[in-house]
């Protein structure tokens, strides 16, 4: 929001002098404000305040209050006079906020705080260089894996909100630009081990390097930061081509690093895969015979669109291929194509100008900065922004008619037209004009208006586009017809047009200046006598609007009379909205002469009428009001004077008072008088009397709508009197009405306003302004009061009806007068200790504020007197149980606005800022930037300013005084009443309080506690249970505040409240329960403020504390965390004695006991006590119960985890003592399998054998370590000697008290037997899965307890694995998987003697799987596997692979399935089971059960994943795909052995033949096992896998096997939409040739087909290939001449598809076009007919039908243009419709395709076409008719 100061002038530097220092990037609108000359004195204070607190509360570590209260003022400082400090301070600041957020244990919502704090510190980058701020980045990424790595958060002992992750990338973004230059070099050496394509860690690792990398280096830095990654990473990108999760991290990197450096960095190498990745991206519906092969992950077209934008301009070829991207996806911006891929394609279309203006705004503002400018050679020239603009426009005018409406196309015209108008413009209005003239098309009227709007300040500014200002008035002119009651979308669209050219446009009568002027261009005199028509349009403007509030009126747009008449419907709310600025706009930038014709023609039509006054009165009077506002001393004169006589007169009788139901006459008066009452209060003043008349009367009338009226006009009154406001919102600051000679509006189209000389007129209340106002006020607010008074003390008892109007009229008083009512000022209430100040001094709306306050006749205070009378009137109430909602609604509003309206409504605010955003993003220029606003958006903008301020000044509220506390308690007593509505209200207007008080909740906690006892009543109790559930973005639930004695004393209340069966009760008990789970976030109980934290805030200030006050503020910490664990120890004990006192409700216990499982935290151990609750709970009868405490005894275990030593090793010492003998030793060369990791290997032979063996430090439990690099420092677990001991029987004393009581509950068992029983019972049939948390809880027991309770539990898992139910399996797959991964540390004798007795076990269960459990323990054995050394379970290992696979084809699947989950997860580490799986499996490739194949293609995927080219990295010594392939092509040759080529293969006598059919089966595992390559693998896949693509070919259209066909399709569909590197797209091209010179026919159409695919999945990488283009142009071109005519269709269809796509340029487009009109040349003899042709002239048939298919392609190619040489082409199809058969076919079905296509827009179309070619093309396309 900020503005460039550019006048450096001395009056500036005596300011700048006066400050003591020069601000970094103040806000400017503060010196436009009319009390600017305070505002240095303020600020000034303010900051100083904000210096010394903050810094004194870190040094106090005092966190809450001192710190996070100083931390808000210090956000709002920022707001309200921007970056207002010196270069130092801002420094110290930023210090201080990033040393705050890497406090150790700081919680998330801290964390958040501190974060946007920083956020605005550094968001204007340039101010702070890296040379003057470094910051390091270890601390930050140590909080990164604390918070989001958390060992502590799967198990419930760590609860963060969802939104942390975003929180701490925003904090690293922003501070990775100062991270010293060193940095980057650390960071590779601290991740590289992270990169294993393999496993979970390479997402993690990518996404630390794309969020920590720093790319804003000096090119002098180069060296030492992107170079040292660069090629490495563009390697591993260029590796993975089927969208893994992780390259949209590495995009974001790329396209920070491009956009950081323009013009450094050479993309040339990447740019065709780049552009392929993008195309692929979209999802576009081309796929393999209409199957969409979904590949991966998609990425966020943001990223993208940066990148194309960087790589712009400087000789690069991107804007090429930004073209060739735009040809080949325009007509799926088609509005008849909508699809999935819609959304994609518009947020392209949206996003790439805009970030292209963007870059051209950097480029050419003279900004200074330290970021790398961009280099003169790579700077975007005129013609790069021409090329641009010309690619981009096709497509944004095609998308303008989409069905989804035409948002984006206009968002990027907007960006177009400030680039090129000329070029943008034109097609616009020529649209335009065509949709004015149709009117079947609403909607495209609608559309082509909304993307003129966009442009419209081109347009009238006539700079580049000189035309522009020439189609104003013939443009406003031709709009007025769609001011349309009946299609309100279009009236709105149209009233945004004429409001945004009458914001940009004087409307001043201009023709006279020809005759006046000699220096005036052709353009301007014909301008100027255009503007001779604004008067003629202003007027036909407001009649429109006229028969609009005619057609409006209530009668005749709704018939539900009888219900709710007051509100307006949505529709006609916008309608009013558009109505009233429409019309204030125009009025504002009339000259004088036309605003009195269009004042005279307002004042026939309204003047003296009624309307009635729901919709079409308040259309009149907003639209009176709204012009009273340009010229107030006019509009009041013509109408006041008659409207308050008429209003007297009727006012007058008495009778008229009492009536219920008030005339539609004295109605609408009264609402054209409210509306008349918004002017400035000047002009307002010599009608005082007679309005002060009006309104005694008036105020009495008792119909509700009258006197609410009655009180608007009051209120809007008084506003006017007592606010201040711009009053001028013109173009042009000086006025219209000057002499022409001397000036000429016209020059003044569109231009941007002046900052150095705005000349703002503000309305600033006079005295006599002030005066009256008082006067209203004591007259009717104080003689209200004192009717309250007397109605509270029982005096003089008011009726209903009087207390309601009395209340209202009391409220209408403040709404007014809210900016001359001072806060009272009172001794704050303390409610916390703080070693700082936490009040602020009040009111700082503006420097005369203080003589402004008004007060009543004996001098008492106008607010604090309300309240007073207010808390009577509450007590009253609520004392007498009245039932009068609507008093007690009035005293809820009067609360919120005693203690917030202080001249402006939040709401109010809000709508403001949302509709200044809005115009200026129509009217803004974001490439010239600020400096092109208008004038009267500076001016809005200034006002926003001041509303900002008024608002500010009202949230002083952070300290509660006496009167505070009384209205709090009334508020609290309104929500927790008898009515639900009024608890609602008030319940909003406390929550709102709280966001604004954080302190308030303290006063309230006594009666919140009070609404929870048993004594309460229902009403209360709901109220307060209400209140507690409240939860929003802004502001916390009272039940997760960050506070232990409030959450101590309400969770215990809460838990203790009486059941009640009322089904609110029950929901909202329901309701807590769900939010705490939602909401809690852990609360520190202990808290340590750094050093760096206290060394940072002493720099802030001079003057530090003395040793004895620090050493202090280090003993109180040390109390506050002793203190709040002991409140925590006590949450804890209260809550389980009520768990255990045994008198709780089954409801209340489950609350409770939830209650009790969240407050399990990491660093602080559970109380024995609840242990034992949470192990007994482990069989209590309710199933909800037990799935808590499992939870619960889980988390449990986990804390009582004991550390395990670790020791430090040097891997290249173990691989010489470990490695396996065929490896040489060899430095390491690269990533991938080395002679140093070759000791991770599996080895079968090497396994632990005894103590020593399982003792040797060579086991890695980590999966990643040691395959791309080694850590810095490896360290591996140390021998079992050197380990914490395992518990054993005799040694069950030494156990904590904790584990005691998990012993006690586990070594009974009748305890085992319950808990496994409850475990092995179904919960949702179906849905039930294995269980994280039970895994979790069992892997925990015996981790921490070794074998001590496994007996108790081997003959449960005995009887389960042969029980067949699901649920008993399940149950034993948790349990086994549980125990094989808790005995990770145990010693060998033990482990050994597990696996002894667990192997009979698991060889049961695996022969005992069904359909329902398979699934179960695929999950638990590769669980089991997880994160384990694969030599350390060897057992497990050999006992999957021991089988032979003839059990029946579900045990042999099953068992498959299981092996491939123990084995997968084991990754690169197991080459030597690999190869023994595939030797296993190679007997059974050709299976004949479906499901076994389907297992084995799976699994042969997991055995060859392994097998990539890594950048760098050495070959896989897992088993190789081209061997795979080398040995099965044999099997398959059967497949292809057919002899003649079109003989089709006999899939039947296959069948008879067992060696094929053996074939066949083997295709179809193939088939599974390509599927699975080319989407799950993760590296480019090895050529030799294309050569199996003649047998897919082959068999794909088999009719007899459609399992066969399925597979194969599938595969094909997979390959095709792969993009691939050049290298395996030659391959691929050179096998398709082969097919089509060989292959049946029915392969020859699979291979065009495939062909199809391949090709615009990689259509930039296969145009980058020498000959790509003609080799796949000169395939198609071939199969265009082929025998049957199946394959030749299906070739014009292909070359339809490359055409359309552009994908053959245009000069060999040319050659084909040449070349088929050539083939059909060719005459035949005289007489022949196909049917009798011999077979010599049937290839002349057959040559020729070639050529027109080809034709028809060309045709078919453009379904939505009309290219130059298309007439010619279709003349001559005509001519061959009498050829002999297929040939008239195929040229009818083309012509049929043309006109369907073509119709919508025919009449631009036929353009193109000669007279002669029109009437040929109607004969050709237009049947011939049955009568002629």
């Amino acid at each position: 929001m900020e503005m460039e100061v550019e006048s450096a002038d001395s009056s500036e530097e005596l300011r700048h002098k006066k400050l003591g220092f020069l601000p970094q990037k103040e806000l400017i609108f503060n010196k436009f404000l009319p009390y600017s000359d305070g505002i240095d004195g303020e600020s000034e204070s303010f900051l100083n305040e904000i210096k010394w607190n903050l810094s004194r509360a870190v040094l106090f570590r005092e966190l809450r209050p001192g710190v996070v209260t100083w931390t808000g003022r210090l956000i709002r400082y920022i707001n309200l006079y921007g970056l207002k400090f010196s270069k130092e301070d801002h420094i110290k600041f930023v210090k201080l906020y990033y040393d705050l957020i890497v406090i150790p244990g700081l919680e998330a919502s801290m964390i958040s705080l501190f974060a946007s704090t920083l956020s605005g510190l550094l968001k204007k980058q340039y101010l702070i260089s890296p040379t003057e701020l470094q910051l390091p980045w270890k601390p930050l990424y140590k909080l990164m894996k604390t918070i989001l790595d958390s060992p502590y958060e799967d198990v419930g002992l760590y609860y963060i909100p969802a939104s942390m992750d975003s929180v701490l990338r925003t904090v690293v973004k922003l501070c990775r630009d100062y991270f010293p230059i060193e940095a980057t070099a650390e960071m590779l050496s601290e991740w590289r081990p992270l990169l294993c394509p393999f496993d979970m860690t390479m997402p993690m690792g990518i996404s630390l390097f794309a969020a920590f990398l720093p790319t804003k280096t000096e090119p002098k830095n180069h060296q030492q930061s992107y170079l040292l990654w660069f090629d490495e990473f563009i390697g591993l990108w260029k590796m993975c081509h089927n969208k893994p999760s992780w390259e949209f991290d590495l995009l974001l990197l790329f396209s920070r690093l491009a956009d950081n450096n323009i013009g450094y960095i050479d993309w040339e190498p990447v740019m065709p895969l780049m552009f392929s990745k993008i195309l692929n991206n979209f999802g576009l519906p081309v796929g393999y015979r209409h199957q969409r092969g979904q590949i991966g992950h998609k990425f966020d077209l943001g990223v993208v669109v940066t990148w194309i934008v960087a790589s712009l301009g400087g000789g690069s070829s991107c804007q090429d291929h930004l073209d060739a991207l735009f040809k080949a996806i325009n007509s799926y911006y088609h509005p008849s194509n909508v699809g999935t891929w819609h959304t994609k394609l518009n947020d392209f279309l949206r996003r790439l100008p805009a970030a292209f203006v963007k870059r051209l705004h950097r480029e050419r503002s003279n900004k200074k900065s330290w970021l790398t400018a961009v280099p003169e050679k790579a700077k975007l020239t005129e013609i790069d922004i021409t090329r641009f603009v010309e690619s981009v426009l096709p497509v944004a005018l095609l998308a303008m008619f989409s069905r989804a409406g035409a948002y984006e196309a206009s968002i990027a015209f907007h960006q177009l037209a400030q680039l090129r108008p000329e070029l943008v413009i034109p097609p616009i209005l020529e649209r335009l004009y065509s949709a004015l003239d149709t009117v079947t098309e609403p909607h495209r009227l609608t559309a082509t208006l909304q993307c003129l709007v966009s442009v419209i300040r081109p347009l009238v500014r006539g700079e580049a586009y000189p035309e522009g200002p020439s189609h104003v008035l013939p443009l406003l002119m031709a709009c007025l017809p769609a001011i349309d009651p009946n299609d309100i979308r279009k009236t709105l669209v149209t009233f945004q047009l004429v409001t945004s050219i009458a914001t940009l446009v004087p409307f001043v009568d201009c023709s006279g200046a020809i005759s006046q002027r000699s220096d005036l261009t052709e353009e301007e005199e014909r301008v100027c006598s255009a503007t001779a028509g604004f008067e003629d349009f202003v007027l036909q403007f407001i009649d429109r609007c006229f028969n609009l509030v005619e057609s409006s009126s209530l009668e005749q747009t709704r018939l539900d009379k009888a219900k709710n008449v007051e509100k307006m419907t949505r529709e006609e709310s916008l309608l009013e909205v558009g109505l009233s600025s429409t019309i204030a706009s125009l009025a504002m930038q009339c000259s004088e002469e036309i605003f009195d014709v269009a004042l005279a023609k307002l004042y026939s039509f309204v003047g003296g009428r009624t309307f009635e006054p729901h919709v079409a009165g308040k259309f009149a009077a907003h639209i009176v009001g709204s012009v009273a506002k340009v010229n107030t001393a006019k509009v009041l004169q013509t109408f006041l004077p008659n409207l308050l006589r008429s209003l007297e007169s009727t006012l007058a009788s008495d009778d008229i008072l009492g009536e219920e139901r008030q005339e539609d006459e004295l109605m609408f008066n009264l609402l054209l008088l409210s509306e008349l009452m918004r002017c400035p209060g000047t002009f307002l003043l010599p009608f005082a009397d007679q309005l002060i008349r009006v309104l005694d009367r008036a105020l009495m009338l008792k119909a509700r709508e009258a006197y609410l009226l009655s009180g608007t006009v009051l209120t809007n009154l008084l506003k006017s009197l007592t606010t201040i406001y711009p009053t001028d919102f013109r173009s042009v600051a000086e006025g219209y009405d000057r002499a022409l000679t001397e000036y000429l509006p016209i020059r003044d189209w569109g231009k941007p306003g002046d900052l150095n000389n705005l000349q703002i007129k503000w309305h600033f209340p006079n005295k006599e302004e002030r005066f009256l106002a008082e006067k209203l006020l004591k007259r009717y607010l104080e003689t209200n009061l004192n009717k309250l008074d007397e109605h509270a003390d029982q005096i003089k008892t008011l009726s209903r009806e009087e207390l309601q109007r009395t209340l209202n009229h009391t409220l209408d008083c403040i709404l007014g007068a809210g900016a001359v009512l001072p806060p009272w000022e009172e001794e704050p209430i303390s409610m916390t200790e703080s070693s700082v100040r936490l009040a602020l001094p009040l009111q700082f709306s503006h420097a005369d504020a203080e003589h402004w306050k008004i007060s009543f006749s004996n001098g008492k205070h106008v607010r604090l007197t309300i309240a007073q009378t207010l808390f009577k009137v509450v007590r009253h109430l609520l004392s007498t149980g009245s039932d009068d909602t609507f008093a007690l609604f009035g005293t809820i509003s009067i609360c919120q606005m005693l203690l917030f309206h202080y001249g402006v409504l939040k709401e109010d605010f809000e709508t403001h800022q949302k509709n200044f955003q809005m115009v200026k993003k129509v009217l803004g220029s974001n490439l010239i930037g600020r400096k092109a606003d208008i004038r009267a958006l500076m001016v809005d903008r200034i006002q926003l300013q001041h509303e900002l301020r008024v608002l500010e000044s009202a949230f002083t509220l952070s300290v509660v005084t006496p009167t505070m506390h009384m209205i709090l308690k009334d508020l609290v007593q309104l929500a927790t009443s008898q009515y639900s509505e009024v608890r609602s209200r008030a319940q909003g207007v406390l929550s709102y309080l709280q966001r604004q008080s954080p302190k308030a909740y303290q006063i309230i906690m006594e009666d919140l506690l009070n609404g929870l006892k048993p004594e309460a009543s229902h009403e209360q109790l709901k109220g307060t249970l209400y209140i507690l559930a409240e939860h929003s973005s802004k502001q916390r639930s009272l039940l997760v505040m960050h506070n232990w004695s409030v959450v101590k004393e309400l969770w215990i209340a809460v838990a203790r409240i009486l059941p009640s069966e009322k089904p609110s009760i029950i929901q909202l008990v329901t309701a807590i329960s769900m939010l705490l789970m939602r909401t809690i976030e852990t609360t520190s109980v202990h808290l340590t403020f750094t050093d760096r934290c206290i060394a940072s805030a002493q720099l802030l200030i001079e003057a530090s504390l003395e040793e004895k006050e620090l050493e202090q503020a280090v003993r109180n910490e040390m109390e506050c965390g002793q203190k709040n664990e002991q409140l925590y120890y006590e949450l804890l004990d209260s809550l389980v004695e009520i768990l255990t006192n045994g008198s709780l409700h089954w409801r209340m216990y489950n609350l409770a006991f939830h209650m009790l499982c969240l407050q399990l935290r990491g660093d602080l151990p559970a109380p024995p006590k609840m242990i034992s609750v949470f192990a007994q709970n482990l069989i209590h009868d309710a199933i909800a119960v037990r799935k808590v405490a499992i939870k619960g005894v889980a988390a449990i275990l986990k804390q009582q985890k004991k550390q395990h030593k670790k020791i430090v090793v040097n891997p290249s010492d173990i691989a010489r003592q470990f490695s396996p003998p065929h490896l040489k030793e060899s430095p390491r060369s690269g990533p991938g399998d080395q002679w140093d990791n070759g000791w991770l290997q599996y080895q079968g032979k090497r396994l632990p054998k005894t103590v020593e063996e399982w003792n040797q430090p060579r086991f890695v439990h980590k999966t990643h370590y040691g395959f791309y690099s080694w850590p810095k420092v490896m360290e591996i677990y140390a021998p079992e000697d050197q380990q914490p001991s395992l518990p054993e029987k005799i040694t069950i004393d030494s156990l904590t008290a904790g584990e005691k009581e998990i012993n006690s509950f586990f070594e009974s068992d009748s305890n085992v037997e319950k808990f496994v029983h409850f475990l092995s019972l179904e919960d949702r049939k179906g849905k039930d899965k294995f269980g994280a948390i039970r895994f979790s809880l069992f892997k925990g027991l015996f981790r921490n307890f070794g074998d001590l309770f496994l007996s108790r539990f081997l003959p449960h898992l005995e009887r389960l694995v042969c029980d067949q139910h699901e649920a008993s399996q399940r149950c034993a797959a948790e349990i086994i998987a549980g125990l094989i991964r808790g005995s990770k540390h145990w010693p060998f004798a033990k482990t050994e003697a597990m696996w002894n007795a667990l192997c009979p076990i698991l060889r049961t269960a695996f022969s005992n799987v069904n359909v329902e459990s398979i699934s179960d323990w695929g999950t638990a054995i590769a669980t089991a596997s997880e994160s384990r050394d694969p030599n350390r379970i060897g057992w497990l290992m050999e006992l999957i692979l021991e089988d032979r696979l003839e059990q029946g084809s579900f045990t042999d699947s099953s068992r498959l399935y299981m092996l491939q989950g123990g084995i997968s997860q084991q990754e690169w580490r197991v080459s030597e089971l690999l190869f023994r799986l595939l030797n296993l499996l190679r007997p059974y490739l050709n299976h004949p059960y479906q499901n076994m194949r389907d297992r084995l293609g799976s699994v042969l995927t997991n055995i060859f994943l392994h097998d990539i080219d890594l950048p760098g990295g050495t070959a896989s010594s897992s088993p190789r795909v081209k061997d795979f392939v080398d040995e099965i092509l044999p099997q398959l040759s059967l497949l292809l052995d057919n002899g003649n080529r079109d003989s089709p293969i006999d899939w039947n006598t296959i069948k008879g033949d067992e060696e094929r059919n053996k074939s066949l089966r083997l295709l179809k595992t193939v088939s599974q096992w390509l599927s699975g390559m080319w989407t799950r693998s993760y590296g480019c896949q090895p050529e030799a896998q294309l050569l199996l693509l003649p047998y897919l070919f082959a068999a794909e259209s088999s009719d007899t096997d459609k399992e066969l066909a399925r597979e194969c399709s599938l595969a094909l569909c997979f390959i095709s939409a792969t993009v691939m590197r050049p290298s395996t797209i030659e391959v691929a091209l050179k096998i398709i040739k082969e097919v089509a010179h060989q292959g049946s026919w029915k392969a020859r159409i699979a291979s065009l087909e495939f062909l199809q695919v391949l090709t615009f999945s990689n259509l930039f990488n296969i145009t980058h290939i020498s000959d790509g283009v003609d080799s796949v142009a000169s395939l198609v071109t071939f199969l265009l001449a082929d025998e049957r005519l199946e394959v030749r269709e299906k070739a014009a269809q292909v070359l339809g598809g490359l055409l359309h796509c552009g994908f053959v340029d245009r000069e060999k487009s040319q050659q084909l076009l040449d070349q088929f009109q050539k083939q059909i040349s060719h005459r035949y003899h005289r007489g022949t007919r196909a049917a009798s042709l011999p077979d010599v002239d049937m290839a002349l048939v057959v040559k020729r039908h070639a050529g027109i298919l080809g034709l028809c392609a060309f045709v078919d190619a453009f379904p939505y243009d009309v290219p130059d040489f298309l007439p010619d082409v279709l003349v001559e199809l005509g001519n061959h419709l009498n050829d002999p058969q297929p040939i008239p076919v195929t040229i009818k079905k083309t012509l049929s395709n043309f006109r369907r296509t073509h119709h919508d827009n025919w009449q631009f179309h036929k353009q193109k076409f000669s007279d002669d070619q029109l009437v040929t093309l109607t004969d050709l396309l237009v049947s011939p008719n049955y009568y002629a």
